[in-house]
């Protein structure tokens, strides 16, 4: 029986009450207004650790992480008012806490207030589950949060400190060479963050002496109760070492191992988890909580691996792309320059029919190649986020005069029809890219003929969506070889082709519909399509929301912007041009020169870089036609180099280059070129630049 005998309020008939609270499953204590602990029974000392000459006649404010929460209990017991379920945590003997929900009472003799009595029911586990539960779910957000583990791991660390399991979390990583890296130490308490800076210094040695090293070698976790002086030696480099670990107040650790995803022996690195000010003894419980998340940071460096290889790899394919493109437009320049040429050619001699049916299928098949070039690049541009929808307001009904004129050369060479259906007098106005919707009508109508049967018949047709007044709906029908019912799901996946065994003699890349489907998505349409199975035709139904000025038209007498018509014959050019041609490669360089001639300019032609800088000075060309990928120094160089010279200075800067993305428009430009001309050139496009 536990009682100080300097209170006779409590007299030899309240003994066996006494003995009946002592003997009580749950913690029971008794403390005085001023906080001084009068009795305790066996479960209460049990669940602290304590023997009755360490917890009874001292003060219980010794016995609580937080000392106000005595105070406020004792407060509102004086004022007669009753506890009920109090959360509170106190210290054990072994420096642990323990969480506890408090019921009290206070014991009155008229208006004096003796002692409370308390009762202590332990919610330890119950609490520890719970906070075990909110961390996962907490670490498991910040590992989702992004695949850059050098954003991501400092958040998974702060996740930990800020939570009851930690107040320290330090992650090491092994390196190729063996090594390894501290590259975290965090700490909730930014006054305490200059430790970790001091500590980054302190990289762990490869010798098993020191604890993280140790389990990244061996791959198996070890816990520290409590950490000694002996283990700190272990852990320490020097002296100055040992005082800063020291200045911590560092109480029990965990190191886990980062395991590979893939390979279980493959170690990654190691996470040390440590308490100080909260107190928190480690246990089996913790360290088994403590490999859970060993194992999820495991995960997320084996899939941020993953997803970096990936990216590398994706990165050289669009690289690959870029320097495809690159090479097959450089042989495209001249074939262009040369066709350009002897349409001129043809058009002074229109008696031949043969050499003007040759011409025809050579510019045909020239087209196809550029038209798959662009696909490609676009379609790789669109899955990177690269590509970019200049929005105008423009009337649907131009942008499929343009598609219906850019593929006239294919349909007429397999006598087919196009039969066009919409209200000439009702513009259709959409807010989009006019290039892009003129794209998505080529490939459909470009993919209708291919599929169709000579003297097939394509319709297309525009119009107003009666259900849905807001939107435009347009339809590419044709009766060709149709689409079995299976393949309608998969036909905007990336190279999906129907039937492999029939479609390969029709050509393409299986890219065409899925560039369609994302240049359609990128305008907020939708596109659909239909078949009633092999040999019945198909249709495609494109959806765009209606443009501002269409649906406000009431209220708003904006002339519609619209694109004029693509231009497919030469026109005669002012010519007399001095133009400087700059190209390592000869053939287009040459046939180039000969062509600007025909129209009437003067050209002079270089190879290389040195010439360049010798003669454009003392040639003062009016236009300066420069390659960019030249081998022995770049267009970009040149231009830079020339841009300044004071001869120069009335000369336009044109790059011509097989490169065509965004990125290198933008770099042209910052070069100082006025103008970015893709091979293989239209010849329009250039005529355009010199007039």
């Amino acid at each position: 029986m536990h009682l100080k005998s300097r209170h006779p309020q409590l007299h030899a008939e309240n003994q066996g009450f006494l003995k009946l609270m002592n003997n009580a499953a749950i913690g029971i204590h008794w403390v005085a207004p001023d906080g001084t602990i009068l009795w305790a029974n066996k479960a209460d000392m049990e669940l602290l650790g304590y023997k009755s000459e360490e917890y009874i006649g001292h003060n219980i404010r010794e016995f609580h992480v937080d000392k106000s929460v005595p105070d406020d209990i004792l407060a509102k017991l004086g004022n007669r008012k009753i506890i009920q379920g109090y959360e509170a945590k106190l210290i054990a003997k072994n420096e642990s806490v323990k969480y506890v929900l408090i019921d009290s009472n206070a014991i009155w003799d008229g208006d004096t207030f003796l002692h409370t009595q308390c009762f202590i029911l332990d919610i330890t586990d119950r609490k520890r589950h719970e906070q075990a539960l909110s961390l996962l779910a907490n670490a498991n957000t910040s590992l989702n949060s992004s695949l850059d583990y050098e954003i991501t791991l400092p958040q998974f660390a702060h996740v930990i400190v800020n939570s009851y399991f930690a107040n320290w979390c330090i992650i090491d990583l092994l390196k190729k060479d063996e090594s390894i890296k501290r590259i975290l130490v965090v700490h909730k308490d930014k006054t305490k963050m200059k430790f970790a800076k001091e500590l980054l210094r302190y990289t762990p040695h490869n010798h098993l002496k020191v604890r993280s090293a140790t389990v990244i070698k061996k791959g198996i976790a070890e816990l520290y109760p409590k950490i000694t002086e002996s283990i700190l030696h272990t852990a320490v480099h020097d002296n100055e070492h040992m005082k800063i670990v020291k200045e911590l107040g560092l109480v029990s650790a965990i190191v886990v191992p980062i395991r590979s995803l893939s390979h279980e022996t493959d170690i990654l690195g190691a996470i040390t988890f440590v308490s100080a000010e909260s107190r928190h003894i480690y246990n089996a419980h913790d360290l088994r909580l403590a490999e859970v998340l060993g194992n999820k940071v495991g995960v997320y460096m084996e899939n941020s691996r993953l997803y970096h290889e990936i990216q590398k790899a994706i990165k050289a394919k669009d690289e690959f792309l870029a320097t495809l493109s690159h090479e097959l437009r450089n042989p495209l320049a001249p074939i262009a320059h040369n066709l350009y040429m002897l349409d001129m050619q043809l058009k002074k001699n229109r008696n031949d029919a043969e050499i003007k049916e040759s011409f025809s299928t050579i510019h045909h098949q020239f087209r196809n190649i550029t038209r798959l070039l662009d696909d490609l690049l676009d379609v790789s541009r669109i899955t990177r986020g690269k590509i970019k929808i200049h929005k105008q307001h423009i009337d649907v009904r131009e942008s499929i005069a343009h598609a219906v004129n850019a593929v006239k050369s294919l349909v007429d060479t397999r006598n087919q029809k196009i039969i066009t259906s919409f209200h000439k007098n009702e513009p259709l106005m959409l807010f989009a890219d006019p290039l892009r919707i003129e794209q998505i009508l080529v490939n459909l109508l470009n993919n209708a003929s291919k599929y169709s049967k000579p003297e097939g018949i394509i319709h297309i047709e525009a119009r107003k969506d009666v259900k849905k007044i807001e939107t435009i709906t347009i339809k590419v029908r044709d009766n060709g070889i149709g689409i079995p019912s299976e393949s309608l799901k998969s036909i905007f996946d990336m190279f999906m082709q129907i039937d492999k065994s029939l479609t390969r003699s029709y050509g393409g890349l299986g890219i065409g519909l899925t560039l369609v489907k994302k240049l359609t998505e990128l305008h907020k349409g939708n596109i659909e399509a239909r078949s009633d199975g092999r040999d019945k035709g198909s249709q495609f139904i494109l959806t765009f929301p209606l443009s501002n000025i269409e649906s406000r038209r009431k209220e708003d007498a904006l002339p519609p912007q619209t694109t004029p018509l693509a231009q497919h014959t030469i026109q005669e050019s002012r010519g007399n041009k001095r133009i400087m041609i700059v190209d390592d490669n000869e053939d287009a360089a040459l046939s180039l020169g000969k062509l600007l001639k025909k129209l009437g300019n003067n050209t002079r032609i270089l190879h290389n870089a040195h010439s360049a800088l010798t003669e454009a000075p003392l040639y003062k060309p009016d236009y300066l036609i420069l390659d960019i990928g030249m081998p022995d120094m770049n267009g970009y160089e040149i231009a830079k180099k020339l841009k300044n010279d004071p001869n120069l200075c009335n000369t336009r800067f044109v790059a011509l280059t097989g490169y065509g993305q965004e990125e290198d428009k933008i770099r042209s430009k910052e070069a100082g070129f006025h103008y970015h001309i893709v091979k293989p050139l239209e010849i329009e496009e250039l005529k355009s630049i010199i007039n």
